[in-house]
């Protein structure tokens, strides 16, 4: 069973969870942490350019920990994978 094959709100969570891996988690744990101290400010400036969409939903709906951030991201997710399936049928 392929990617295709799959419904539309199971490809959503998917997308949905890999959002704050992808675009905050990732960058900050492996790379942004570790060349602060070489790059200073500047860093913290691409820092929040590639966390635009986390902090966005984290604004609309604060979270404290990380593990209800991927849960609110998953569930984000397949509602918007929901929404696409019955606009394509």
């Amino acid at each position: 069973m392929g990617w295709g094959d799959w419904p539309a709100w199971v490809k959503g969570a998917i997308i949905g969870f890999c959002v704050p891996l992808i675009f905050y988690y990732i960058p900050y744990y492996l790379i942004f942490r570790n060349l602060s101290s070489y790059w200073g400010e500047a860093m913290s400036s691409i820092e929040m350019t590639l966390a635009i969409p986390v902090l966005i939903i984290n604004f609309i709906i604060p979270t404290n920990s990380e593990i209800s951030a991927f849960i609110i991201y998953t569930i984000i997710g397949a509602i918007i994978g929901w929404i696409v399936g019955k606009i394509n049928r």
